[in-house]
């Protein structure tokens, strides 16, 4: 799998199980594609029999049959993807010790109502829980929408929640253009700005605290602010700093993106392309690894961490 010595599971259990589980994954693609091809067949010939029988100005119509597959076969490859990753992605996140659960639904019960904006329809999936050190930390892959007609997309990317090592002032940092302005989706009217940062991408991320953090100010705040607007480099270049809030003891990073992490087979993955694709999302265990050791570097460089 991976050379990283975070991900590298210390014998080959984790291989033989894989060799194991291969042929229940590829049953449950060639199941999809009995599916997809019975849905294939049915649309291409109701369009058929609808246009052979609609006058010309009505033969647009036999094209709702193809539409409508289209769509089914979307929803197959769905169903096939997030079948095989529930039977692989337990084991990967075993295989390094920790924890793997596709539903996210008490992770996004459980965020602060600052940290993304104001949405109609929430989901979150591909939860990962463990332990660094002593640190208990959580990510799960999180999308936010206005819903309605015309939705719109206002987050999607990941999410990271673990423990702060040492107390810090309670803060919230997030795109001044995001926080301002009357059709502001984040609040921060009851809060102080202390700083402008400007992050790896060029944007403006404003930083603010309680009348009370103000007071409480200390360097080791600073440290973790550049390290927030940083991130690029911890973890790569598809992510990006969306907004991140402390309590003081416990830090939730909301990290914009458009990959689907995690992701292994589909409906049309092969054997090959279903092992490349758990190696990738092998790979993609390191970000929260990867994250929280970069936020305990910090703490421990300020000289606050116990």
């Amino acid at each position: 799998m991976s050379d990283h010595p975070d991900t590298q599971p210390a014998d080959q259990t984790l291989d033989v199980t894989l060799q194991e589980l291969m042929p229940t994954l590829e049953q449950k693609r060639r199941t999809g594609l009995i599916f997809a091809a019975g849905v294939s067949v049915v649309a291409i010939a109701l369009s058929v029999s609808i246009w052979a029988r609609a006058d010309a100005d009505n033969q647009v119509v036999s094209f709702a049959p193809v539409f409508v597959g289209v769509v089914i076969l979307f929803f197959i490859n769905g169903w096939v993807t997030k079948g095989q990753q529930r039977m692989v992605l337990p084991h990967l996140a075993k295989a390094i010790n920790l924890q793997y659960e596709q539903n996210g639904r008490a992770f996004l019960d459980a965020l602060p109502s600052r940290l993304l904006p104001k949405a109609g329809v929430r989901r979150a999936e591909d939860c990962i829980s463990g332990t660094i050190g002593d640190r208990r930390f959580a990510l799960a892959e999180v999308k936010f929408e206005t819903g309605g007609k015309n939705s719109r997309t206002l987050f999607r990317g990941i999410v990271v929640r673990f423990q702060n090592a040492a107390p810090i002032p309670a803060f919230f940092i997030a795109p001044e253009r995001k926080t301002g302005g009357w059709f502001s989706r984040m609040n921060v009217d009851d809060l102080v700005q202390v700083d402008s940062v400007t992050g790896q991408k060029g944007e403006v991320y404003g930083v603010w605290l309680s009348q009370h953090g103000v007071e409480q100010n200390n360097p080791a705040l600073r440290g973790v602010i550049d390290l927030l607007t940083d991130l690029e480099t911890q973890v790569g270049d598809f992510a990006q700093l969306f907004s991140a809030t402390s309590t003081g003891e416990e830090m939730h990073i909301a990290l914009s993106h458009f990959r689907d992490m995690f992701k292994v087979g589909g409906l049309l993955a092969n054997r090959e392309k279903i092992m490349a694709g758990i190696t990738d999302a092998f790979e993609d265990l390191n970000v929260p690894l990867r994250i929280v050791s970069a936020l305990l570097e910090v703490e421990k460089a300020s000289g606050q961490a116990e």
